[in-house]
């Protein structure tokens, strides 16, 4: 009896074993290419990598799945530096055509200049001294924009190098060359005492200095106020005109380079109110504006106090 039922399962037991391994290899080869598919997925976004970085999903936590959440947030640190490489660029781009076009118009008036004077084609003196004169302001605009741009280019590369200073007490040094060189101009000024902040005042005085010339420029011939006041965190330095003002659609573009709105007649490079916002900056500052159309502007500096500056310099 015994004989005979193992006779008969020798017959099955063959087939029976060849079932169970094909069943095993389908199983394993499953889950195997289950198990690596994040490694594939990563290996096809590697292979993708200097074109377009894309995610791999991560089904697991395992060691694979670590692998994939690791590639994932290189893609996305590579895909974040890309993007500030192309705005970068573009800036850049933009940058020089505006160089190029503030440029190009005095160097157009010069060469016009000197064609008429090689003709020789002048009615009188009057007519020389004229174009003599206009020759040099188109030449002083050149320099004063070459220089502009040079110095917004060496902040890009070196530090800074702050002081404590009264900012009240030096205002009121540095605002009296203006007063002295536009005697028809009211320019006040209005401080409280011990106003101390950390700056570097020679970037301080760049950035004052190209406010203050804007308010001379474009708020004829309207007084201009300068104040200096502090409270618990900054130091604050208003400077405010009854001039030309800017219009809704100019304020949101006012500190950006070479901008100038509408008063395209008034002589200038449209990079004070840049190179001012630069200078606020470095020095760990904020610098705002309000304006109106008709009314004037008010340009405000924030600078931090003497107490916040310790603060920001601790560990």
């Amino acid at each position: 009896m015994l004989a005979s039922i193992i006779r008969r399962f020798s017959f099955v037991l063959p087939g029976l074993l060849v079932i169970i391994f094909m069943f095993a290899y389908v199983a394993s080869k499953r889950l195997n290419r289950q198990a690596l598919r994040p490694l594939e997925q990563v290996v096809a976004a590697l292979e993708a990598f200097g074109l377009t970085p894309r995610p791999v999903e991560a089904a697991s936590m395992d060691e694979l799945g670590r692998l994939a959440v690791a590639y994932n947030r290189a893609a996305a640190q590579v895909t974040a530096a890309f993007g500030r490489r192309d705005l970068a660029e573009a800036e850049m781009r933009r940058f020089i055509e505006d160089a190029a076009h503030q440029l190009r118009t005095p160097l157009t008036v010069i060469q016009g200049f000197i064609g008429i004077l090689l003709k020789n084609d002048l009615k009188d003196q009057a007519d020389r001294e004229r174009i003599m004169c206009s020759m040099d302001r188109s030449i002083r605009s050149m320099a004063s924009l070459i220089e502009k741009l040079t110095l917004l280019d060496q902040w890009a590369v070196t530090r800074t190098n702050p002081q404590l200073i009264d900012i009240g007490d030096w205002i009121a040094g540095v605002i009296q060359p203006f007063a002295a060189a536009f005697p028809d101009r009211d320019i006040s000024l209005s401080h409280e005492a011990t106003c101390y902040a950390l700056v570097d005042s020679a970037e301080l005085k760049e950035a004052f200095g190209n406010i203050v010339d804007n308010s001379i420029k474009y708020g004829k011939p309207a007084p201009i106020s300068v104040a200096v006041r502090k409270d618990d965190r900054n130091v604050y330095i208003d400077v405010t005109d009854g001039g030309l003002g800017f219009s809704d659609e100019e304020k949101p573009h006012a500190f950006e380079r070479f901008y100038r709105g509408q008063q395209r007649q008034v002589v200038g490079s449209g990079l004070g109110l840049a190179i001012a916002k630069r200078a606020v900056e470095r020095a760990g500052g904020s610098i705002t504006l309000e304006s109106e159309r008709g009314v004037g502007t008010k340009v405000t500096i924030a600078l931090p106090t003497k107490s916040s500056c310790f603060e920001i310099m601790q560990p």
